[in-house]
């Protein structure tokens, strides 16, 4: 699950431009967006909650908040509202607790509370620091305390609820043009990957 500040307009908009089809649940402040199926992308694109997972945040729906359940990791991206700063990553492993996601900036407890609107609150990184500390339980387990903690909607998500079972919530189907656009740049890279390899 994506959680994104900005009106249902620019979301829904956003996601068309993308390769997925998404839930989107309008809120006050948080939208939430939740993949419903897999990307229309070919291989190795086809994973929808990678691919949501891993798109970039537009500027206007910042601060941006994800909250992953993989296998048995959580994993954790945030998106600060700050113009230069881009998406960090946390992982938590059952039994070993919070770590870097290799080859991503780490997303801190003070970048957590920052992106949620708990930064000025003294105490908020702590606990979030805490809860993220207790290798205890399952990944669900400590993805729905954290949204508790940080004041995040529609933590049943996280444990199955099925997102388009929600008040308001609304199928966003990506635009055919927008998946075409993807798969050109796709292939453009490839082929000029293999043209570099083959020395032409």
């Amino acid at each position: 699950m994506l959680l994104v500040r900005g009106r249902r307009e620019q979301v829904i908009r956003w996601v068309r431009r993308g390769t997925l089809p998404v839930h989107v649940v309008p809120g006050t402040p948080w939208t939430a967006l939740v993949p419903a199926g897999p990307s229309r992308a070919a291989e190795p694109y086809a994973d929808g909650v990678a691919m949501l997972a891993a798109h970039p945040v537009r500027l206007r729906l910042k601060p941006a908040v994800g909250l992953w359940v993989d296998g048995d990791r959580a994993v954790i991206t945030c998106w600060p509202s700050r113009w230069r700063r881009g998406q960090r990553w946390v992982q938590w492993l059952p039994g070993e607790g919070p770590g870097p996601v290799t080859g991503f900036p780490l997303a801190r407890p003070v970048d957590l509370a920052q992106a949620t609107g708990f930064g000025r609150q003294e105490g908020a990184p702590g606990a979030i620091r805490d809860l993220l500390g207790d290798p205890g339980g399952t990944a669900a387990d400590v993805l729905e305390d954290l949204a508790v903690l940080l004041g995040l909607p529609h933590a049943a998500v996280l444990r199955g609820k099925p997102a388009g079972d929600l008040p308001g919530a609304e199928l966003v189907v990506p635009a055919d043009e927008a998946v075409q656009r993807f798969e050109k740049v796709v292939t453009d890279e490839q082929r000029l990957d293999t043209e570099v390899e083959e020395g032409l």
